[in-house]
């Protein structure tokens, strides 16, 4: 890298060592020691093999722009798989976070590896400003036209430990719906939202709940509560076409005791109300 100078506004600071990393370079501060510890770095190196930089104490990295607009971007990383039978499965981006410290108090936050958050700060603009924490793109965009085995855009998993405990609850994911405003449209807390226009040689389904291949006893697939006030309804269909409100997939339902009029009752479905066991019965057409 030979010499190039880094500076601050009131530190200065003077890179030597050698032209790549394989031996170590230095930041020698010129100057002053302990007045400003912000470095400005006006010109970015190229390192040519792997650096690690170690942070003590409260020390962090803070990049900061603040003219970003358009298609300009902030921090860009970008990264090419290259090998032809291993897949890149630790990411062109992995932030891991470990504790070893043993914790023997807690202000009631978790341990948290990644953190992202948009704010308007603005104080006008509010028929055209739109906020957005997080945007996400997994896709096969060959130009030769080759395709996929599968594609998955999020892959989260929440594991309590062989062998561990966990006191508390365990989710995969926890969406808050915070409405301490006024929002004129409608208060949603997930949109499934199928653009597909290609031709689809399986079944499509907007949620699917489906159960791994262990013997586990499962109590609900969806659970509906309330802590405090209430749903006016638990499912609704509002909107949109649709061939079947509801459709199961069992065959046979739980027996019946007796039959209708005409004697051609096939089943029924068994709810729970408050608790009891209650039936719904069903017939092979709609005249019986």
């Amino acid at each position: 890298m030979g010499n190039m100078g880094i500076y601050s506004s009131r530190k200065f600071y003077q890179l030597t060592g050698q032209t790549a990393l394989g031996a170590a370079d230095t930041l020698r501060p010129i100057g002053v020691l302990d007045e400003d510890d912000t470095i400005a770095i006006n010109a970015i190196p190229t390192f040519t093999e792997s650096v690690t930089f170690t942070l003590a104490g409260t020390e962090n990295i803070n990049i900061a722009n603040s003219t970003l607009e358009g298609g300009t971007k902030g921090v860009y990383i970008e990264m090419e798989a290259g090998n032809v039978a291993i897949a890149c499965r630790q990411g062109a981006l992995h932030v891991e976070l470990g504790r070893s410290t043993t914790m023997t108090a807690s202000d009631g936050n978790p341990d948290v590896a990644v953190k992202i958050t948009n704010s308007d700060w603005q104080d006008g603009g509010a028929g055209y400003a739109r906020v957005r924490g997080m945007d996400i793109k997994a896709q096969n965009d060959g130009d030769n036209g080759n395709s996929t085995v599968w594609i998955n855009t999020i892959y989260a998993t929440a594991e309590c430990a062989t062998g561990m405990a966990n006191s508390g609850n365990m989710s995969v994911a926890e969406f808050n719906m915070k409405n301490n405003g006024t929002i004129t449209g409608t208060n949603i807390g997930i949109i499934i939202q199928d653009e597909s226009q290609g031709a689809t040689t399986s079944n499509t389904f907007g949620l699917q709940i489906k159960t791994a291949n262990y013997n586990l006893t499962r109590e609900a697939a969806i659970d509906i509560s309330s802590t405090n006030g209430s749903w006016t309804t638990g499912i609704a269909a509002a909107s949109g076409n649709m061939t079947n409100l509801f459709s199961t997939f069992i065959t046979n339902g739980p027996a019946v005791a007796t039959a209708d009029a005409s004697g051609d009752v096939e089943g029924s479905i068994k709810i729970l109300v408050a608790g009891t066991a209650k039936y719904l019965h069903y017939w092979p057409n709609p005249a019986s």
